[in-house]
């Protein structure tokens, strides 16, 4: 539809009218109404610009130029609009100084499309942490290495329950990281090793039983691994089979013993920084039970063991 204009004179004479200056100025003022719509072939190329267009316009975004899905418009280098895809997955919009640009996040985090970041593993060191991460009521301290802070709050509440790590302590293994310490057996004690972490044990080691059962001057030298002069050696008699009252595992300490052929004195214990030694002075030998009597031990019932700590 083309546009229609109407244009009506400003004063219109009749017969009987007088010409006056009046009414000649109201001829120059005619009322003109136009009707109807501008056609595409009305309108010449690049004929209409801004100011052409009233302030509330309210032009919808659905006469704009179709654009993927995803993507929105930003300025190029010669200050037009361009399209820029930001639809990929886990990717952001980053200013350069120049440009928008959509890119992908690095480094020690990654993003999901849901917007979850996660933070990759022993990613967080102590001098990422400000001063202030120590919070009065308990927190971290890092002016010299992460430590729990000491505020008054006891540590040891910072630190997770593992109810499958009942009697454990923790210790540092040979390339310097956190390791459990194995759980001894009731009686055990923990030791130091040669290197790495410790161990529980008994206190005192068996270094030796002898081969062959007991007899007259029977000696036990016997190699030690506890890297220098034990402390404690102790010697006793271990039952290998039913002796009277005792049975078969029973152990006699050699100051009980007595050598019925000799003084009381039942035998010498000793060692140095590689080896343990005891010899029994004599045989056969006897044992005073309960305060009673003096019994004799059956000497093919009976081994040599020794124990030793350091």
């Amino acid at each position: 539809m083309a546009v229609t204009a109407t244009v009506t004179p400003g004063k219109v004479f009749g017969d009987s009218d007088v010409i006056t200056k009046e009414s000649l100025n109201q001829l120059g003022q005619p009322t003109i109404s136009i009707d109807g719509s501008v056609g595409s072939l009305a309108i010449s190329n690049n004929s209409i610009d801004n100011n052409h267009i009233a302030g509330a316009a309210g032009i919808l975004l659905t006469k704009l130029e179709g654009i993927s899905r995803g993507s929105i418009i930003i300025g190029n280098s010669s200050g037009k609009g361009a399209v820029v895809d930001a639809n990929d997955s886990g990717k952001i919009l980053v200013g350069d100084g120049t440009d928008l640009n959509s890119v992908a996040i690095s480094g020690d985090v990654t993003l999901a499309s849901t917007g979850a970041i996660t933070i990759a593993n022993t990613a967080i060191e102590a001098s990422m942490l400000n001063a202030n991460a120590a919070a009065t009521g308990g927190g971290l301290e890092v002016s010299s290495g992460m430590k729990i802070k000491n505020d008054g709050i006891d540590p040891i509440t910072k630190l997770t329950g593992h109810a499958d790590r009942e009697g454990q302590l923790i210790s540092y293994d040979g390339s310097g990281d956190p390791a459990y310490v194995t759980k001894g057996t009731q009686g055990h004690v923990l030791k130091a090793g040669a290197s790495g972490a410790p161990s529980f044990s008994e206190f005192l080691s068996v270094i030796a039983t002898n081969s062959s059962t007991l007899d007259s001057d029977k000696t036990l030298e016997e190699v030690h691994s506890l890297g220098g002069v034990p402390s404690i050696v102790r010697g006793v008699l271990v039952c290998t089979s039913n002796d009277g009252t005792f049975v078969s595992g029973d152990e006699i300490d050699f100051s009980t013993l007595l050598s019925q052929t000799d003084s009381p004195r039942g035998a010498l214990v000793a060692a140095d920084a590689t080896k343990v030694y005891c010899h029994i002075l004599g045989a056969p030998l006897a044992v005073k039970r309960d305060g009673s009597g003096w019994a004799d031990l059956t000497e093919n019932k009976w081994k040599i063991k020794v124990y030793a700590a350091r």
